[in-house]
């Protein structure tokens, strides 16, 4: 038997309260996180420290039992040291026990929507990285656009990918959030018997 194992990562809780018409109380929050425990659940993105009220109070304590309390949060911003930046700070400087950081890894919304260099992005994501790790919380990375970004660019998305493993070193979520085409999917064939 194979020793991998594969973990389920939970953004209910963020990506949900993104939907219209759900606005998550506190006590919703906690809710919902007994539930997913419930269900088996390894991690637990309860939401974005110092985006808001509730959020702040969610991350105030310790949330899970069993389930990594993780919380989100973006890179640390353009022309900022990482200990000036408040989201960076809420983020690891709250009660979760991981931290899953967002950043760009297409060039293309490096550049226009960060208004950055492709170069500062990434070394704003390893110093991300690097401040969550001396802070004591495990680590992982959201490459957000990575599949837009990967088609257009696979060089530099690729490198925003190695940047995250060598600081890491660990677990790194790839997604295609905000993504305009999602990767192709190949049909399973049925094994002929």
């Amino acid at each position: 038997m194979s020793s991998e194992r594969l973990y389920l990562f939970d953004t209910t809780l963020r990506d949900g309260a993104q939907t219209p018409g759900i606005e998550f109380s506190l006590e919703d929050k906690i809710a919902v996180t007994k539930l997913l425990e419930e269900l088996g659940v390894d991690y637990i993105e309860g939401g974005y420290p110092g985006a808001n009220v509730v959020d702040d109070q969610f991350f105030a304590e310790k949330r899970t039992q069993k389930a990594t309390f993780t919380a989100f949060g973006m890179t640390k911003r353009a022309g900022r040291s990482v200990g000036n930046d408040p989201g960076v700070q809420a983020v690891i400087h709250s009660k979760a026990e991981a931290v899953c950081f967002v950043g760009k890894s297409w060039d293309k919304q490096v550049r226009v929507a960060l208004e950055i260099s492709p170069k500062e992005n990434l070394d704003n994501l390893q110093e991300s990285i690097t401040a969550g790790i001396e802070a004591g919380k495990e680590v992982l990375v959201d490459c957000e656009h990575f599949f837009d970004g990967y088609k257009q660019n696979p060089d530099y998305a690729l490198s925003f990918v190695r940047t995250a493993l060598d600081a890491l070193k660990d677990k790194l979520a790839v997604r295609g959030s905000s993504c305009v085409e999602q990767p192709a999917v190949q049909p399973v064939k049925k094994r002929k018997k």
